[in-house]
């Protein structure tokens, strides 16, 4: 089992988010966010959500973002962890690049 959100889970698992939750369409910006996590907190993982009540706000927030929130205590299952997840995957296939692997969560909205 892996760590997420503070404490081990496992496939089927209920998470609830007490604040809003901000994500994104774009993968490489979530992948930036990723990043800049693990520099600060030397923790992260990269989280997929699967929403159906989810708000594009990219009109009111930074335009490369493409922002979605989703309301606060918004229940998600967790639905798949993958821990050899390979973010820069068109980079290695294309051009040789080395794997850049980190652990995806996938949660879909309850």
């Amino acid at each position: 089992m892996k760590k997420f959100g503070g404490k081990q889970n496992k496939i089927g698992d209920v998470i609830t988010y007490k604040n809003f939750l901000s994500t994104s369409n774009e993968e490489e910006k979530a992948i930036e966010f990723y990043y800049s996590n693990i520099n600060k907190t030397e923790q992260g993982g990269l989280v997929e959500v699967i929403s159906k009540n989810g708000k594009k706000i990219d009109k009111f927030s930074d335009a490369i973002e493409w922002e979605v929130l989703h309301k606060s205590n918004t229940k998600f299952e967790l639905i798949e962890i993958d821990k050899s997840y390979i973010s820069n995957i068109d980079d290695v296939l294309l051009e040789g690049a080395k794997p850049i692997k980190l652990t995806k969560y996938t949660i879909k909205e309850k």
